[in-house]
């Protein structure tokens, strides 16, 4: 069986979905997370087939799964989820303890593995951390400064290392102009020369914007 409950018009900071074949274990998950405002358990499913299903249906931020159950001894699950949701977070709240299967878990992508010896409140303390992370990747977007049709232009020849001299001969204007809207990126992005303002622009994945 599956529940799904309402999500709020204000969409939460995070929206979980709980797998577990043993109803009560997403029953006490759900009773403990949902008393915080931030979090919100919009499904809880007990079978791969549903569980994959809602993935699809409501998009949530994070998985919270346990590894083994009558018809998942693995990483079959989790294989599927990344494949259709690449940016889902999967947080593993299991009794798992081989070391290698952890380590696959992780190289696979999931984001992280509570045991459930440490209980909910470890549970809810990584998901203030993934909320937190979440919230700076959030703003970060948000001050990403914006770029002129010029400056987009300069761009992808200064990542190929051309001179000043050279992207004006491209472009059709002075040095001096390429020089003075070089000096504009350097100081609107905050990089002291053209190096670290390449891989800065890389880092916030404005090349390939250009």
């Amino acid at each position: 069986m599956i529940y799904i409950l309402k999500i709020n018009k204000l969409r939460p900071v995070l929206s979980l979905i709980l797998y577990d074949d043993h109803p009560f274990v997403t029953d006490a998950i759900e009773k403990y997370l949902t008393s915080y405002k931030d979090i919100c358990v919009v499904s809880k499913t007990h079978t791969v087939a549903t569980t994959l299903e809602q993935l699809i249906l409501l998009e949530p931020d994070i998985l919270i799964s346990d590894v083994f159950s009558d018809e998942n001894s693995g990483t079959t699950l989790f294989v599927e989820a990344l494949k259709k949701h690449p940016n889902l977070r999967i947080i593993i709240f299991s009794s798992l303890t081989n070391t290698f299967l952890i380590d696959s878990l992780i190289e696979m992508g999931v984001t992280s593995i509570i045991n459930k010896k440490d209980g909910f409140d470890k549970l809810y303390q990584e998901l203030l951390h993934i909320s937190s992370v979440h919230r700076s990747k959030e703003k970060s977007k948000l001050e990403l400064p914006t770029l002129t049709p010029r400056e987009k232009e300069i761009i992808p020849l200064l990542a190929k290392g051309y001179a000043s001299k050279e992207i004006a001969a491209v472009l059709g204007t002075s040095t001096n102009t390429t020089d003075n809207q070089k000096k504009a990126l350097l100081k609107k992005f905050d990089c002291v020369n053209s190096t670290e303002l390449i891989v800065k622009l890389g880092q916030m994945g404005l090349l390939g914007m250009t």
